[in-house]
């Protein structure tokens, strides 16, 4: 065999063959398969590189450098993950993630811990709230604005970061991390108590509850779900947030819709050869029929806008904050052959359903622009509108994002962070009042809620109806 189809050969097992790797099966090219054609140019430049390119140019990065150039020409959604990314990808949407998990904030000038996420390895080495942090690998931390820091502090896997600490007491301290893989929930509370544990309850007289999916995980979000649920207190309203959601599996978001429905369709995914699969809701396991809200914005996308959408369009919920991303289609992934990595690819695309009185479903992307996103084309239709658009200003996002980060970690000894009154509140419930002090969105979903939780406990008048 020549040189030429040698080249060839070993360039054309990851490039030719997609309809092989839609198969789950490694592609086997022939001398004579028609790719070997399609893709000449790819081979000619190359060989151009080779002969003439003053760096030096091995094949593996010649194969990878054109399943990504080719990937991202499919659509914005399909890409190349290298073995390492593609490890990241699986384990994280099983719910565990990489890093140290110590968070940082700035604060008059100085890098300062927020905290660590529980059970990280910046917890385990008992990194909380208020320490300066002074350097970084031995780089005094003045040299580092906080978006250089974060990524030196977190780390990826099997990196190791070496931290010196001021303590409120003055003392200074080193710490040195190795990142590594932790839990981190997918299903939250507002802000975390003395204990660690999740605080649901938004108002606990008025039995209004708060529930956030922050991704949904292969196994663990619906199970995480069912379980906080239960747990609540005398459940009449709840908050459902999917804001900064980037979605999951799609399957995860159905159960989870499926438990506020009792019949109808919720989604169905059609492919580009016209094959449908739909995910139907059960009476089986239905929650009771308390008011719900769900807050979405331009970041809840993919699973999560379906699940938003779908509540929304059975009438189920009521959707307050801003349009989401628009991302309505369905990506699966595909290992590539010897350990190469994996192939993402746009698979298909949603619906979403309606209720039994509505025969027909709603597509979420108008018909029309299917054809042009297969084409190579880009859909930048609006996503899922909400029935209540409040927008966040700036200044609430940024104090939102600290008050947040804050509910994250693992709380603190109270000798440390809490100087109220010892018959004041206690510090989460002090958190707690702060973020929908600032969140409008949130405090907008409150507000309905009780609304209507008033408007139901109004005596009828004459007609039946509750009295004004």
């Amino acid at each position: 065999m020549s040189r030429r189809n040698l080249i060839w050969m070993a360039i054309i097992l990851c490039l030719a063959g997609l309809a092989a790797l839609l198969a789950h099966r490694q592609p086997e090219v022939a001398p004579s398969d028609p790719a070997i054609d399609d893709l000449a140019p790819a081979l000619e430049a190359y060989e151009l590189i080779q002969a003439h390119g003053y760096a030096d140019f091995p094949p593996e990065r010649a194969w990878q450098g054109a399943i990504e150039g080719m990937a991202r020409r499919v659509d914005e959604y399909s890409r190349y993950l290298s073995p390492g990314q593609a490890d990241q990808l699986d384990v994280g949407l099983t719910g565990t993630h990489f890093g140290t998990g110590l968070r940082i904030t700035e604060s008059a000038g100085r890098l300062v811990t927020v905290g660590a996420l529980p059970g990280s390895p910046a917890d385990l080495a008992g990194i909380g709230a208020g320490l300066e942090v002074l350097a970084i690998d031995g780089v005094e931390a003045r040299y580092f604005s906080l978006e250089q820091a974060r990524p030196l502090v977190r780390r990826p896997v099997g990196g190791e970061v070496e931290l010196r600490l001021r303590e409120r007491g003055g003392e200074t301290v080193v710490r040195r991390l190795v990142a590594g893989p932790h839990a981190v929930p997918s299903v939250t509370g507002l802000v975390r108590d003395a204990d660690g544990e999740w605080v649901h309850a938004l108002d606990p007289e008025a039995g209004i509850h708060y529930l956030r999916v922050t991704e949904f995980t292969e196994r663990r979000s619906t199970q995480e779900f069912h379980e906080a649920y239960r747990r609540l207190a005398r459940p009449r309203g709840i908050v459902l947030d999917l804001r900064g959601n980037p979605g999951g599996y799609l399957q995860a978001a159905a159960v989870l819709v499926d438990r506020f429905l009792d019949g109808g369709v919720i989604v169905r995914t059609v492919t580009r050869k016209g094959d449908e699969y739909v995910h139907h809701a059960h009476p089986a396991g239905t929650y009771p029929p308390v008011p719900l809200v769900v807050l979405v914005n331009g970041r809840t996308a993919s699973a999560a806008e379906i699940a938003a959408g779908a509540l929304q369009a059975h009438g189920r919920a009521v959707l307050i904050g801003r349009p989401t991303r628009g991302k309505f289609h369905v990506q699966s992934q595909f290992a590539l052959g010897g350990g190469r990595g994996s192939l993402v690819l746009t698979t298909a695309r949603y619906f979403l359903g309606a209720p039994a009185t509505r025969p027909a479903t709603r597509p979420v992307t108008q018909p029309a622009t299917a054809a042009a996103t297969r084409a190579g084309g880009t859909d930048r239709r609006a996503g899922i509108r909400p029935d209540v658009d409040v927008r966040l200003t700036a200044s609430a996002r940024r104090e939102l994002a600290l008050l947040r980060a804050r509910a994250m970690v693992a709380p603190s000894p109270p000798a440390a962070t809490d100087s109220a009154p010892a018959d004041g509140p206690p510090a989460h419930e002090r958190l707690r009042d702060a973020i929908l002090a600032a969140d409008a969105q949130l405090a907008e979903a409150v507000a309905l809620l009780k609304r209507r939780l008033a408007a139901a406990t109004r005596p009828a008048g004459p007609d039946g109806r509750a009295r004004p």
